[in-house]
């Protein structure tokens, strides 16, 4: 491997092998970290040099309030709770940012909130604002009745504009409940699209709630991994994404496990389009990845949406879960999913949305037939 010529970086220090560098920036949490010249080029997130200036602007040209690394971390707290869409790009970054929002972090861990009395049964909560995800939710919700699943279903949306009365109607004919996020307080922090999963986990009258991403088409009714020995030991089930063979991504850098308090580990990534998770035991774990989900505009930068922020809120907490050994495959558009026993369990059509509204057959799918079945059965309600 040869070494690759690149602008200069002031925090790249000396070269320890070839290609091997210890990074010189005071501001990285990880002081003397050994980084590759790629790190520097593309991943290093200080790599914007005016993210590292502790230096405040010209007061003339900055606004009002605006925060700045310089700050106090209870001041930075303070702003944030203003709201973060004057923030300057790149704040993230900064070690103020990523101080406060640790402490953030722990506070929520130290301030669980009561268990709920008012939760009872076993359902499955989907998704399913605006016409793409609504459609996609509706197939997901028809082909899980016709394998037989009668357990309750919800579709949560942001909004009366996400889901129409017609659409309502064609959901009721499959049994099926569509709740407005909106409409119930207190608002979080941020509720946009992926932090609405975990608000609906904790707002749902579920006690043991089945997640489903409203492109997943299942391959067999699930209802029986409520009943799975692991599941009920441990509280959770959560399912890992694509092996690194098929998706060459780290998902968590050592940045994001310093920054969320926890010791550096490299073990499988989440894939949430499926989750299940018993409420009444992880009721704390579940708040802590609301938490944070509430704060995405910071922890998106360090996850990919809110899929690790449910691994990063069980291993703060030290929490055991259920994964299944069988790895997720791949056979386009899905991600193809196993139970515990290593049976095909979800098809996770993450790239197939718009095949699955046209009611093109994606053969992939174990249950290909059904969701045409239900895109052309929609039509019909829906027209």
């Amino acid at each position: 491997m040869s070494h690759v010529a690149l602008p200069p970086c002031r925090h790249r220090g000396n070269s320890v092998a070839l290609d091997r560098w210890i990074c010189s920036s005071a501001r990285l949490v990880v002081p003397g970290r050994v980084v590759t010249s790629s790190f520097c080029a593309r991943d290093c997130p200080y790599v914007d040099h005016a993210a590292c200036d502790p230096s405040p602007p010209d007061v003339k040209h900055r606004p009002d309030n605006a925060p700045w690394p310089s700050m106090s971390v209870d001041d930075f707290i303070k702003a944030i709770a203003q709201g973060s869409d004057h923030f300057p790009a790149g704040w993230q970054w900064w070690q103020v940012a990523q101080t406060a929002h640790r402490l953030m972090l722990d506070r929520a861990i130290q301030t669980p909130p009561p268990t709920p009395t008012r939760i009872d049964g076993r359902g499955i909560i989907i998704a399913a604002g605006g016409n793409t995800y609504f459609s996609c939710a509706f197939i997901c919700a028809y082909v899980l009745r016709q394998l037989g699943c009668t357990l309750p279903i919800e579709f949560w949306h942001l909004g009366p504009d996400e889901i129409t009365p017609q659409q309502a109607a064609a959901a009721a004919r499959l049994k099926v409940t569509c709740r407005d996020a909106h409409t119930i307080d207190p608002q979080p922090r941020l509720l946009a699209g992926w932090e609405l999963k975990s608000f609906a986990a904790i707002h749902c009258p579920f006690d043991e709630v089945l997640f489903l991403d409203a492109d997943n088409v299942p391959a067999i009714d699930p209802t029986y991994l409520f009943d799975d020995p692991k599941y009920i030991e441990r509280g959770a089930i959560f399912w890992p994404d694509l092996p690194f063979e098929i998706h060459p991504t780290r998902w968590l850098s050592e940045l994001t496990w310093d920054v969320a308090g926890i010791r550096w580990r490299d073990d499988r990534a989440f894939e949430t389009g499926q989750f299940l998770i018993s409420k009444r035991d992880c009721w704390h774990e579940l708040h802590v990845a609301m938490h944070l989900n509430e704060h995405s505009d910071f922890w998106y930068r360090y996850v990919y949406g809110d899929k690790d922020t449910y691994k990063l809120a069980w291993h703060r907490l030290a929490c055991p879960y259920a994964m299944p050994a069988t790895a997720a495959g791949w056979a386009w558009p899905a991600i193809l999913q196993h139970d515990l026993q290593g049976r095909i369990v979800f098809a996770h059509a993450c790239q197939g949305k718009q095949q699955l509204i046209l009611g093109e057959r994606l053969p992939a799918l174990p249950q290909a037939d059904l969701a045409v079945e239900a895109a052309k059965l929609l039509d019909e309600w829906v027209d």
